[in-house]
């Protein structure tokens, strides 16, 4: 059974948005890749209205295929980044895990 992931956050100013978003596009990249094959879904959003709110959607095949995902070196490197460019660092993050019905 999938396992789904949204993540929301703050980027701290317009810079580090536009920093994010070519975190993002990367990290979508690997992960859609077959680099990842337990990704099944990875949808980077940007608010309308709020250019700094951003919201992630991820589907996951299982545990080990998020493990993979975290420690891939695309997604480590924006976590590197995450503390110059996310209001309260990488522990800014809200991350809410779902499941199918």
């Amino acid at each position: 059974m999938s396992i789904f992931l949204v993540a929301r956050f703050k980027a701290k100013d317009e810079a580090a948005s536009a920093k994010v978003e070519q975190h993002l596009k990367a990290v979508r990249d690997h992960a859609l890749s077959d680099k990842e094959p337990g990704c099944s879904f990875y949808n980077p959003t940007r608010g309308r209205d709020d250019p700094l709110d951003w919201h992630v959607y991820e589907e996951y095949a299982d545990q080990a295929a998020i493990d993979a995902h975290m420690a891939a070196p695309v997604f480590q490197a924006f976590a590197a980044d995450a503390p110059n460019l996310i209001t309260g660092g990488i522990g800014g993050i809200d991350m809410k895990f779902y499941k199918n019905v």
